[in-house]
């Protein structure tokens, strides 16, 4: 991480590593402003309310920890990735959030709060209508291509990112080269990010098409980022035959190959 960047880790919470079913439980995010993090069941004294972490199996053991990552994160300033133990097999990982990239304002407590607001308090809750709505259109913009008949287009693919994943990919084409397709329903910093950082470290020659409900902002330094690595598709905009070239056509992959030379 460059000293100009601001990027978060997330603190996630495996009750039965047998099943590895994760819950977010907590943030922690570094700026060139200064670190925050915030974990479940904290107080605004930063003590833990064991009477909402009893998801934790032990009040105990996660004061412990919080205060462990507190140590780690402020006062020792380590390195975030650093932090990084997605590999090993215990209760308590932290991953790799996402980040954002220089020139882009925001206010830590304000992006903190987003953030959290989305990666934890909203965890579990029924997809809401409007996220819905967007999958049922992407559906119907593929299935009205004509990639939906072709046996090279595949659902549900799966590749393995460096170290990290395997991540699954809602749609791709695997005929010569690989095509991934990757929603972003919202245009809200996180979901940029996210994308952004998946799509960037997709394997060499692997391209990727990027479904949005509007236009990315490409005066917005997250939003150019991720247009470099990815074809838009934009619904009401983009058309069947036009969705079908951005998956088939080997100029994808040799985009793609050029960008991450």
């Amino acid at each position: 991480m460059t000293r100009m960047e601001t990027e978060w880790l997330v603190v996630k919470f495996v009750a039965d590593l047998r099943r590895n079913e994760p819950v977010n439980v907590g943030v922690m995010l570094s700026t060139p402003a200064g670190r925050r993090s915030r974990f479940k069941g904290e107080r605004n004294d930063g003590t833990i309310d064991g009477h909402k972490v009893r998801w934790a199996q032990s009040a105990d053991n996660w004061r412990r920890w919080v205060e462990y990552w507190r140590w780690e994160f402020h006062e020792r300033l380590v390195d975030p990735q650093a932090m990084i133990n997605e590999q090993r097999a215990s209760n308590f990982v932290v991953t790799y959030g996402g980040r954002q990239l220089a020139g882009e304002t925001n206010d830590p407590d304000a992006l903190l709060d987003e953030l959290f607001g989305v990666l934890v308090d909203e965890q579990g809750k029924p997809p809401d209508a409007e996220q819905a709505s967007f999958e049922r259109e992407v559906d119907q913009l593929v299935r009205s291509s004509r990639l939906a008949l072709d046996p090279s287009f595949k659902r549900d693919h799966r590749i393995t990112l460096g170290e990290r994943g395997p991540y699954e990919f809602p749609y791709a084409w695997v005929n010569g080269h690989t095509t991934v397709g990757y929603q972003v329903g919202r245009l809200r910093v996180d979901t940029i990010d996210a994308a952004g950082f998946r799509l960037t470290h997709l394997p060499k020659r692997v391209a990727a098409v990027v479904f949005t409900p509007e236009r990315l902002d490409d005066t917005k330094a997250a939003h150019r980022a991720l247009l470099e690595v990815a074809h838009e598709a934009t619904l009401g905009e983009t058309s069947p035959d036009d969705l079908y070239e951005m998956f088939a056509s080997s100029r994808s992959a040799d985009r793609q190959a050029r960008l991450t030379r």
